[in-house]
Formats: structure tokens, sequence, C-alpha cells
């Protein structure tokens, strides 16, 4: 009986990547420079909604420049 680890090696080593590492990570440097022009001089809230987006989340929260303290 294949366990549940097994099968998701199984299905990572036969599956094939849409977009590199290195593209991802353009996009979120790219989108943090454009949330953080917009934001820069704000307060703002940011809220992950859904479980799949945890780890995106926190690769764009940690790339953001937000002066707060008015």
């Amino acid at each position: 009986m294949e366990t549940l680890m097994s099968q998701a090696m199984a299905l990572t080593e036969n599956s094939e990547y849409l977009h590199s590492p290195a593209d991802i990570e353009r996009a979120v440097v790219r989108m943090a420079t454009e949330i953080t022009a917009k934001l820069r001089d704000k307060d703002p809230v940011f809220l992950c909604v859904v479980n799949g987006a945890i780890i995106f989340t926190g690769l764009l929260l940690i790339r953001l420049i937000i002066v707060t303290g008015k």
C-alpha cells in the first residue's frame, strides 16, 4: 500500500513545471513593487483567504516595503 508521501513524490516526479521558480520569483517581486508603490503611505491589512495561498502570501509580504505609523 502506497503512503500519501510516496504518492506525492511520484506525482512530483511525473510532473512538469508551467513556470520556473525564477519566473515565479520575478512575478512576486513585480507584484510587491507595484503594491508598495500604491500603498507606501497607507496602513494596509493583508488577509490570506485560502490555505493554498499561504506560501504565496508569505513570499509577497516579506518583499513589501510599507511605511506605517502616521
